[in-house]
């Protein structure tokens, strides 16, 4: 029988506190030591409190081993890629996952200005809006994910990330690391969840800590990361910036246990699979499932999964593309310089961000001192636009972008093989 929530086997005619019972102290019991009280039609039962747990099913460990298994895939693509393209899908990545997650809070943001923003982290006088946001996941995309083990540090994250954005009506009180009055998350027509009290917010995210660092080989360590995702959306210790620092701690962790590129795909999931990534957090708050959170684990596990394989199925498309592109450039018997300054289009364009044209300033960051000169770089610029490989696309500064003729003529090879 397949596995259920355990408030459906009422409608089985079966007890569901007796399956509670029989699933919260079998072997594959996994338990956090975290507290909840449950939501019952948009309100707290505080007389109520039950342990987070999930169950260790086939399901799960299978999910798992999958996503192990295409990280393993993707490390293998970070490795094969030059530095030049690994740097550029990296961009790509880091900034759709700081629009998704900004997107998500209703957060404005363009691509062009979290371009911005990564670029300014060069230059330590530069200001930006979202240079804290983009210096946090720069760290992250850079291998140096950061254990985080007390609540101040969650604080100065918070301050970091998002404290900028949020409404003065939304500013944490003087001299508090969290707020100190209820928050209510929900519309005009329904509340699905109540943060936890002022009070219980320190000690809350201590355990939560406690818990996310754990060394146990018993308790998988993306489960215990999964799981400790819902333990900080549920605690809600700000008014306002929950979600940005909570998917922000999820993609840190996920940081230590997989490949860099699958650690930066839990944003964009969310927003791509809004409905079932908040069903994940009502199923586990909901009283009659009594704290279990194997389906937030299971759901949240294929979400991964499904955006790994996207990722994974881009990686290997792009490398075949450009086996294609590499006969046409030995066809054009371009210079060194030309065939240089052919590669940094193309590798913005079939690997780099959405922000797809470059400026004769972004190339010449590409040459070494005295490599590079505006005439070398016009006359390239000619040569190659003259053989179709790029298009002007902006003057003043003047911009191009790889052709996007040039790149269907590698994509239709690529689908004809």
């Amino acid at each position: 029988m397949a596995y259920k929530e355990i408030k459906r086997f009422k409608y089985m005619r079966k007890d569901p506190k007796v399956e509670f019972t029989s699933r919260f102290h079998s072997p594959s019991a996994m338990k956090t030591g975290f507290y909840i009280s449950p939501i019952n039609n948009g309100v707290k039962l505080k007389r109520i409190t039950n342990e987070l747990w999930a169950n260790n099913i086939p399901e799960i460990t299978s999910l798992i081993n999958n996503i192990q298994k295409v990280s393993r895939q993707l490390l293998a693509f970070e490795l094969d890629l030059t530095e030049n393209r690994y740097h550029e899908f990296l961009d790509f990545l880091l900034i759709e996952e700081m629009q998704a997650t900004n997107e998500y809070e209703g957060v404005k943001s363009t691509r062009q200005e979290l371009k911005e923003a990564l670029d300014s982290l060069n230059d330590k006088k530069a200001r930006h809006r979202f240079k804290g946001l983009s210096l946090l996941y720069k760290k992250i995309g850079s291998g140096h994910s950061s254990r985080i083990t007390s609540p101040e540090t969650v604080r100065a994250i918070y301050d970091e990330l998002v404290a900028d954005e949020v409404e003065d009506e939304a500013t944490i009180e003087a001299d508090a690391l969290f707020r100190q009055d209820k928050v209510m998350i929900g519309d005009d027509f329904a509340t699905v969840h109540v943060g936890e009290d002022p009070e219980k917010i320190e000690e809350q995210l201590q355990i939560m800590l406690d818990f996310l660092n754990l060394e146990d080989l018993n308790f998988p360590s993306l489960v215990r990361v999964l799981l400790s995702h819902y333990m900080f959306e549920y605690i809600h210790p700000f008014y306002d910036g929950n979600g940005r620092v909570g998917r922000y701690l999820l993609a840190n962790y996920l940081g230590f246990e997989l490949d860099v590129f699958s650690s930066l795909l839990m944003s964009s999931s969310a927003v791509a699979n809004r409905k079932a990534y908040e069903k994940a957090f009502v199923i586990t708050s909901d009283q009659e499932n009594y704290a279990e959170g194997t389906f937030f684990v299971l759901n949240l596990l294929e979400l991964l999964y499904e955006a790994q394989e996207k990722i994974a199925y881009l990686l290997n498309r792009s490398q075949l593309e450009t086996k294609r592109a590499v006969n046409f450039i030995k066809e054009a018997q371009l210079s060194d310089f030309e065939e240089k300054v052919f590669w940094l289009y193309y590798d913005h364009a079939v690997y780099g961000s959405s922000v797809k044209s470059l400026t004769r300033k972004d190339i010449h960051s590409h040459f070494e001192e005295g490599a590079w000169s505006e005439h070398k770089q016009r006359k390239a610029e000619n040569l190659l636009e003259g053989q179709g490989f790029i298009e002007r696309v902006g003057e003043r500064p003047a911009k191009f972008r790889l052709s996007p003729a040039f790149q269907n003529r590698l994509e239709k090879k690529t689908d004809s093989e």
